[in-house]
């Protein structure tokens, strides 16, 4: 009379026949929770802002949203490709110091951009567009100031149509520069930079 059959294999590697299949199962399950992991990991809700690449040496934007209505939660992200190209538009050669934008984020709406950028001449370029819901009106100005070192500085302001809205240029020279009035005011004065 024979006995009980075995599997040999199984015997010279230290498994039981029997023990075979329940560590199959615990790793066809252990498989299965990583599959599952990965995919409910990679399918997560990420932030509700859509990004748009633009080359841009970002230093460190500001800690929290500006302008930021109270109450509603609010996003950073990269300055537009368009607002960079105005910026180089007006000030040819500028070198992109860095840029950000608040969005609303219930809408999407951008309701504040900043761009900075160096000339070859050595101005430091600001552009700052914002649009703050519910906000005051804006009076349009243009002036030039110079602090106690001698550095200059030229602010252009125009109003946007809605209370809150404005694009203002700030381009600050060392002293003795000439500032590139008509260049800030073409650039401040662009229609597609309004927001709101």
């Amino acid at each position: 009379m024979e006995g009980p059959k075995t599997d040999r294999s199984a015997v010279s590697a230290g498994v039981r026949p029997s023990a075979r299949w329940p560590l199959a199962a615990a790793v066809a399950v252990a498989v299965a929770v990583l599959v599952a992991g990965t995919l409910l990991w990679s399918g997560r809700p990420r932030n509700q802002v859509q990004t748009v690449p633009v080359t841009v040496a970002v230093s460190t934007p500001p800690q929290r949203a500006l302008d930021c209505p109270d109450g509603i939660e609010c996003f950073l992200g990269p300055a537009q490709p368009s607002t960079v190209a105005l910026v180089r538009q007006d000030f040819p050669g500028a070198r992109l110091r860095d840029g950000w934008r608040t969005i609303l984020g219930t809408t999407g709406e951008t309701v504040r951009e900043t761009v900075r950028a160096d000339t070859p001449s050595g101005l430091v370029i600001t552009l700052q567009a914002r649009c703050v819901p519910g906000g005051s009106p804006v009076a349009a100005s243009t002036r030039t100031s110079s602090d106690r070192g001698g550095r200059r500085q030229l602010l252009v302001v125009v109003p946007g149509d809605a209370g809150g809205c404005s694009v203002a240029v700030v381009v600050e020279g060392p002293a003795g520069t000439s500032l590139p009035e008509a260049a800030a005011t073409a650039l401040a004065s662009a229609s597609s930079l309004q927001l709101g």
